[in-house]
């Protein structure tokens, strides 16, 4: 095992989004993941929308009809009217990737038992494979799209409803799905990342990389990045602004915004 701090050990199972909260604050990370952890109190209409979306695509691409897929997606959420016309709003966007795709797996040998839809991808901390829930597992991630290749390649495809946003902000995403991809299937050549831009119909793919760059690379990056990144689990949890704080789902219940210490303890 590698030679790891206490925190990062106590602290998992991790994943690229769960570090990213460490990284930001750790009050935050303490509400979501702390002994008392609570259930987001904040939910935004932008994330209830983007879920039903997401939904919405995973079933369409499992071939299942568009109609009944996007009434089963609204069903799901409660969302309100204006919500479920956004949400309706996708429906072409929806359509036209669905048939890229398909001419895609054509292109690309893709057989039906290697297209991987919201797989649940596990790894422990010598970079074999878990369940995501599983005894042992230390890192892992869901994948929304996968597809395994006739030249032995993993295309994993990340949705994203939201605006478009440079790749580069997806850097660290997509060497974790690198990682779980190696971990899970170990005789892949490689990966290949792309992140979809629902709303822009747009399509845009990251970089290749060798099954080597990620075992010589990217596996000593992820212990690395988690002892630089878990610091603040050092110290007792302290709430600091930036520009993540807008999308925080406890932004109630933070002191920094007026929430009261007393009420987010009573309310965990």
């Amino acid at each position: 095992m590698p030679n790891l701090p206490q925190r990062v050990l106590d602290n998992g199972p991790w994943s690229i989004s769960k570090i990213g909260v460490i990284e930001k604050c750790s009050k935050a990370f303490d509400y979501k993941y702390g002994p008392n952890k609570i259930k987001e109190v904040d939910t935004r209409e932008e994330s209830r929308v983007g879920v039903a979306v997401h939904k919405a695509l995973e079933l369409v691409l499992a071939d299942n009809d568009q109609k009944m897929s996007f009434l089963m997606a609204t069903d799901e959420g409660e969302l309100t009217t204006d919500e479920i016309d956004q949400v309706q709003a996708f429906w072409d966007q929806v359509t036209r990737f669905k048939k890229r795709m398909d001419n895609w797996k054509r292109g690309n040998g893709v057989l039906p038992q290697n297209v991987f839809l919201e797989r649940k991808w596990g790894l422990s901390v010598d970079f074999k494979k878990t369940e995501f829930f599983g005894n042992g597992v230390f890192f892992r991630g869901v994948v929304d799209y996968g597809l395994r290749t006739a030249k032995n390649d993993m295309v994993i495809i990340d949705h994203k409803s939201g605006g478009q946003k440079p790749l580069k902000y997806y850097e660290n995403q997509f060497k974790g799905y690198a990682l779980l991809a190696l971990a899970r299937y170990p005789d892949i050549e490689g990966v290949q990342t792309a992140i979809n831009f629902i709303a822009d119909d747009v399509l845009e793919w990251g970089g290749y990389v060798t099954a080597e760059v990620i075992r010589n690379e990217y596996q000593p990056w992820l212990l690395d990045h988690l002892i630089k990144s878990t610091v603040g689990l050092d110290s007792p949890p302290k709430p600091l602004k930036n520009w993540s704080c807008n999308w925080c789902g406890y932004r109630s219940l933070c002191p920094l915004f007026g929430g009261a210490t007393r009420g987010a303890e009573e309310a965990r």
